[in-house]
């Protein structure tokens, strides 16, 4: 699906010890300090489809760039498959089918709405919801005026097979899993693609190489368009006010905790908590919560 994305385009391409309570969705949660800390972080930051968990990709990434020259494309899919070899994930080998695909464009709203013209079900593949965030999240998408937009698949996948277990055809979801059990989950959450759009008019101050790292979070973690990350250290503020932000320790640690996390939570908050006890526990064994936000080299 992605591949017909790209040919469509006719474009280039590369390949946180006093408990205090945290509100999180809804549900109050007593938590040290430091897991606090990282439970606000993610409530802001998290941003799964609507009654689901988060997603991850499964053991490889490909990624695809398009709109800039051969070597600039091949420098943006070096530094995305780098974030992701950070947690794990295998890069693709040379021709692998696109899983990300990243767009580069001087008319990012044209793109978006050519995109989704031509192939609605790339974006929404059970219109009636479970595999992304809704027509009005698609609608956000399309007539974004941020730097970058992006947009997530994902589906269940089967915890002993990693089989999808949803029907992908238009209607509603079918759920082919049996049922849970009271202690998890007999699926997890899977991403399935990403479309990335960049809008080059934008991005002209910011260095390139922390553009790559920013980049690589959006592909890997379902993020909050818009996320308002102030007294946070992030590579997501690189346009709120930080054109030089690299990728931090607030961003490793959350994306380490996110793929580590149990696959078979049966709600999203047990999720977020896992993430967020992961992230207190790797704080707590480097003497520090990532507050200071030293960037990577």
């Amino acid at each position: 699906m992605l591949i017909g994305l790209v040919a469509a385009l006719a474009l280039g391409s590369g390949q946180a010890r006093d408990p205090a309570p945290t509100i999180l969705s809804d549900i109050i949660v007593n938590a040290p300090p430091n897991e606090a800390r990282a439970l606000g972080f993610i409530d802001r930051v998290a941003a799964p489809p609507s009654g689901r968990r988060l997603a991850r990709w499964e053991r490889s990434l490909c990624v695809s760039v398009a709109g800039l020259d051969a070597a600039y494309a091949q420098f943006i899919v070096d530094r995305v498959t780098a974030v992701g070899a950070s947690v794990g994930l295998d890069p693709g080998q040379a021709g692998c089918r696109p899983d990300v695909l990243i767009i580069f464009t001087a008319d990012p709203d044209a793109a978006a709405g050519r995109l989704i013209d031509e192939d609605l079900e790339t974006f929404r593949p059970v219109r009636y919801g479970a595999t992304d965030r809704g027509e009005a999240a698609l609608e956000q998408f399309q007539h974004s005026d941020a730097p970058v937009r992006w947009w997530h698949v994902s589906a269940p996948v089967s915890i002993l097979t990693g089989e999808v277990m949803m029907g992908m055809e238009d209607g509603p979801a079918i759920m082919n899993a049996p049922n849970a059990s009271r202690i998890g989950a007999s699926t997890r959450e899977a991403l399935q693609r990403a479309i990335i759009i960049v809008d080059a008019n934008q991005i002209r101050q910011v260095s390139f190489g922390a553009l790559g790292e920013y980049l690589g979070v959006v592909t890997l973690a379902q993020v909050e368009p818009g996320a308002d990350l102030t007294g946070y250290q992030s590579v997501l503020n690189l346009f709120a006010g930080s054109p030089g932000q690299r990728i931090t320790d607030w961003d490793q640690s959350y994306l380490q905790a996110l793929y580590r996390a149990r696959g078979d939570q049966l709600r999203y908050v047990q999720q977020a908590t896992d993430i967020a006890e992961r992230m207190a526990e790797r704080a707590m064994r480097s003497g520090t919560m990532p507050d200071s936000g030293e960037s990577r080299d």
